[in-house]
């Protein structure tokens, strides 16, 4: 994803954000981060799906949680164009699943006001459950982790 940054980062530093957000290049820049980051939370999503479902042992959710990825996010958050101006859209929870708009899930949610909160939210618990120091013996709570990215696939899926 390095080379898709290199245009933008070069008029963000020689003209700044402004200039970057007014060109053709930001447009693209930026729909380009979602659908990567979409495919990224989509098979992320899959991988959780297989954990929430439980029967799985030790050493196959370790393995399993190895197979995490958020290398894309990595990538739009080491780049100096905020992640907040990539994906600036609020958050349209009236079509989010029933699930996801009442109990915990609202709950733990409900500061997340972004695309941009959402997907770190997400990537963090994903960052989280891949730290092998916590996941040997951790109990996650591979459900919600699994339904984040799916709100977080589904508002990446939203048309722009």
């Amino acid at each position: 994803m390095a080379d898709l940054f290199t245009e933008p980062v070069r008029i963000f530093l020689e003209k700044g954000l402004e200039a970057l957000e007014r060109s053709s290049k930001f447009g693209d820049l930026a729909r380009s981060v979602a659908e990567r980051l979409r495919r990224e939370a989509a098979f992320d999503r899959a991988v959780l799906e297989a954990l929430a479902t439980g029967g799985v042992d030790g050493a196959r959710a370790r393995a399993l949680l190895a197979t995490l990825e958020d290398a894309e996010f990595r990538a739009a958050c080491g780049s100096p164009i905020p992640l907040a101006r990539l994906l600036p859209r609020k958050l349209d929870r009236d079509a989010w699943p029933e699930r996801f708009r009442s109990g915990r899930f609202r709950a733990r949610t409900q500061a997340d006001r972004t695309q941009a909160d959402l997907a770190e939210r997400a990537f963090r618990r994903i960052k989280l459950m891949r730290n092998p120091a916590l996941a040997d013996g951790a109990r996650f709570d591979y459900a919600y982790a699994r339904d984040l990215m799916a709100a977080l696939e589904g508002e990446l899926a939203r048309k722009r």
